[in-house]
């Protein structure tokens, strides 16, 4: 039987019997062979046999178990783990020899992978997603199956190695009284599931424990890529739900699909039918004050019936339960064209953004939704408490709010407690809420512009508020801004908006709305009173449809940065629905020259169409041959290695500075400019990474301490990278924290939500870190280095970027 490939370069050599020696002079052969070529050989481990048996001899190059001539799942991995972390061995290759069901039989709790969960083990010599140390390729979903039993979760990643799994489906995985993740557990690692599945795993608690994690639980400092894949049925049960920690935070455990304080990116994936409490049935996000943890993204996915059951409940806050769909805490997510359906929990059905409150202060949750949905959950729509919220060129729809306390309020949205919500190009609809707010329920502030809030509703007895609800403010400085927004489709419908409280709510709005002008009012309670606001007058709506253009054959054609995944779990259609004006509508030309600063509407097709821009979501007299503007979306991410981001005086550590072009054109003359704090020096030239366009180049002024690095372009959909290593110097900084802020620019065409590209005049989240300077001068670089100038090679004087070809595959 086969026990192992070794390859270098092109040239596979078979293993076959016993062969020992052969075997010891092959693997010194492609060793040397690879070293002479410059290029490390990548080992193939070949499972052949579905038992659940060690390895004989971990760490001799070969997969052999302990009971017989043949190579185990279990035993390739304990080979990995024993050539990772004693032998140095940096390419690694588990595959399958046909489709086949591991299913796990050895019972125990360890750490090297003997019993239980299969721990993987070791640390890559850098930090890159793309170049895995240990990758594990499987049939596909369904056809190779590993299957914990019942008996522990499936992985556990303990190192910081760079893990690929593709074509695996994972399942059967059980934790109870004993820690986090059901199916996988990331502690350390830099894991990729590609064309995978999570499914049918569990965590639970029957203590006063509390855990995360049903499917996935990824730690902080980690970092995770899912695409392709499914992550279904997972369960998350904690005995009681709401637990007050002592410094009086709630504490924050979910998760059902997956848990997340690190860093992780999902695309093309579908996470349904999860189960969690109390936050996050789908998922949960959580950050803290490190700056490098909380951090998700969602492209092109699909969050689908996830079910956040409650047991727990508060006369004034209503049930415990939070996030069906999705629940952040604390953390920076981005969501785009995709779909958050079907979801239910007590508040939040669909997503609950929240802050992240400890003893040591508060950091915001920060949530940008684009070209997205959030359509039929229970238990409101979207919740933004104590958060901040953009809300662009979405649907939200069919959403319900029917439960007790806050929860019965703001069926599509609710903005309650110290929070900031945007809302533009965005179609909010067919809401109900128990008490007030069908479309929207404000406690705070709201910016809404070019919003069709309509036909939503309230279902118990009171009918303040239809459309939005302003609960009674006291902060100073709260307010409802509106422009270019229609409320409401009825003619003289005189509870389109409201205000109050609980107890005394009442058919106006009080004075509380401040009119930018161009707004619709269907009825007379808003009271508008801008420049070219519109009272009484029906905005002629059509239905709620896919309003995108039609290419000859019928088949939409809408802006590709607008089009929601192809799955077969999308019932829902291919683009956010919307509500288009009809002849003889009001709304049409209706905002004159008070056209949003992106010049598009919802679909993302051109304003204005005609004399001016419309009033609403969609801009009717655009055409169905109005062809979608050049856009071009920056964004700047900043990390950095520093552990627990705190450093030591006259210490090496390194920032690394990512900008994404999200848009759908090539950006041109991209500057990236990075602001070092006072007391902070350069040590080694800024380093790009070798990933990014070509043509870049960094300069340095000692006089501003500012690094400015220029591209010639960023095509759509890429990013560049750059590394800055540095030094705090000045001893003024000692027991102090210092920030450094980083500002992206482009030159054409113009970036269309420059939310993201950061700032030098003040510390926004995501393209600011924030580190504490100590007196210690111990050189703190983590273990194979971060997410920086990777530690050790920096202070050699070495370019960061010579680790990343540390091999070829």
């Amino acid at each position: 039987m086969p026990k192992n490939i070794i390859r270098s370069g092109f040239q596979p050599f078979r293993l076959w019997g016993d062969g020992s020696v052969l075997r010891a002079l092959l693997v010194v052969l492609a060793l040397l062979l690879g070293s002479a070529q410059g290029v490390a050989a990548t080992t193939f481990l070949r499972v052949d046999d579905p038992r659940d048996d060690v390895d004989l001899n971990p760490g001799d190059g070969q997969c052999v178990a302990a009971s017989g001539n043949f190579c185990t799942l279990r035993a390739a991995i304990q080979e990995a783990n024993a050539l990772i972390t004693t032998k140095g061995v940096t390419d690694i290759v588990i595959n399958f020899s046909a489709p086949n069901t591991y299913t796990f039989t050895r019972s125990g709790i360890d750490d090297n992978a003997a019993n239980g969960d299969l721990d993987i083990l070791g640390t890559c010599p850098g930090a890159d997603l793309n170049v895995p140390c240990l990758t594990i390729t499987g049939f596909g979903k369904g056809a190779t199956v590993i299957d914990a039993a019942g008996i522990d979760r499936v992985f556990h990643f303990v190192g910081k190695n760079t893990v690929k799994i593709t074509g695996v489906t994972i399942r059967g995985g059980y934790v109870k009284d004993n820690g986090n993740g059901g199916g996988i557990r990331n502690s350390s690692g830099w894991v990729t599931l590609d064309n995978c599945e999570v499914i049918n795993n569990t965590v639970e608690s029957t203590t006063s424990s509390r855990y995360s994690g049903g499917g996935i639980y990824s730690a902080r400092n980690t970092r995770m890529e899912i695409r392709n894949s499914l992550i279904a049925n997972n369960r998350l049960i904690n005995l009681s739900q709401l637990v007050v920690s002592p410094n009086n935070s709630l504490e924050f455990t979910g998760g059902g699909g997956i848990f997340n304080s690190g860093h992780i990116t999902i695309s093309k994936t579908v996470i349904k039918s999860n189960q969690g409490l109390p936050f996050g049935a789908g998922i949960a996000n959580e950050s803290g004050f490190d700056q490098n943890s909380g951090r998700l993204t969602i492209t092109d996915s699909i969050l689908l019936n996830n079910a956040n059951t409650n047991d727990v409940s508060d006369p004034l806050e209503g049930p415990s339960a939070r996030g069906g769909g999705l629940s952040n805490h604390g953390g920076v997510v981005r969501i785009e064209r995709s779909i958050i359906q079907g979801n239910s929990a007590g508040v939040g059905g669909g997503i609950f953004n929240t802050n992240f409150a400890s003893s040591q202060g508060s950091v915001t949750g920060l949530l940008r939704m684009l070209s997205s949905v959030v359509d039929g959950n229970t238990g409101n729509g979207i919740v933004n408490r104590g958060g901040s919220m953009e809300i662009l060129y979405s649907t939200i729809s069919g959403n319900k709010a029917e439960s007790s306390g806050v929860g019965a309020s703001g069926g599509g949205i609710q903005n309650y407690g110290p929070a900031g919500l945007v809302v533009e190009n965005s179609t909010i609809t067919g809401n109900t809420a128990l008490q007030s707010g069908g479309g929207i329920s404000n406690d705070r502030s709201a910016t809404l512009t070019n919003v069709t809030i309509v036909r939503n509703k309230i279902s118990g007895s009171s009918v303040v508020g239809r459309e939005i609800f302003i609960r009674t403010q006291s902060d100073i400085g709260d307010e409802t801004l509106l422009q270019n927004t229609i409320i409401g489709d009825v003619v003289g419908d005189p509870n389109n908006c409201g205000s109050g409280n609980d107890t005394t709510a009442v058919p106006n709005t009080n004075g509380l709305i401040t009119s930018r002008g161009h707004n619709l009012d269907s009825g007379v309670s808003c009271g508008l009173n801008g420049p070219g606001d519109i009272t009484g007058q029906d905005p002629k709506l059509g239905p709620l449809d896919d309003n995108t253009t039609k290419l000859p054959d019928g088949t939409p054609a809408g802006s590709v940065n607008t089009r929601l995944p192809v799955s077969l779990d999308n019932a829902y259609g291919n683009y956010p629905k919307t509500l288009l004006p009809q002849a003889g509508s009001q709304a049409i030309d209706g905002a004159l020259d008070s056209c949003p600063s992106s010049k598009l509407d919802q679909r993302q097709f051109g304003r204005p169409g005609g004399n001016g821009c419309d009033i609403g979501a969609l801009e009717a007299d655009a055409g169905k041959d109005q062809i979608t503007p050049a856009t071009t979306d920056l964004e700047v991410v900043k990390t950095t290695d520093a552990p627990q981001s705190r450093i030591g005086l006259n210490t090496n550590f390194g920032y690394t500075l990512v900008v994404t072009n999200h848009g759908i054109t090539d950006a041109a003359g991209v500057t990236l400019t990075d602001q070092l704090p006072a007391g902070v020096s350069l040590v080694l030239s800024p380093a790009i990474d070798n990933s990014s366009p070509p043509g870049g180049g960094c300069s340095f002024s000692s006089t501003t301490n500012r690094v400015v690095c220029t591209f010639p372009s960023l095509p759509a959909g890429q990013s560049l990278k750059v590394y800055l290593t540095v030094r705090a110097t000045d001893q003024a900084l000692v027991d102090k924290t210092v920030e450094n802020r980083a500002f992206v620019t482009v030159s054409a065409p113009t970036d269309y939500l420059p939310g993201n590209n950061g700032s030098l005049d003040a510390c926004v989240r995501g393209a600011c870190v924030v580190v504490e300077v100590k007196a210690d001068t111990v050189i703190n670089t983590p273990p194979g280095g971060g997410g920086g100038a990777f530690g050790p090679l920096a202070l050699l004087g070495l370019p960061a970027v010579l680790l990343l070809r540390r091999r070829s595959a």
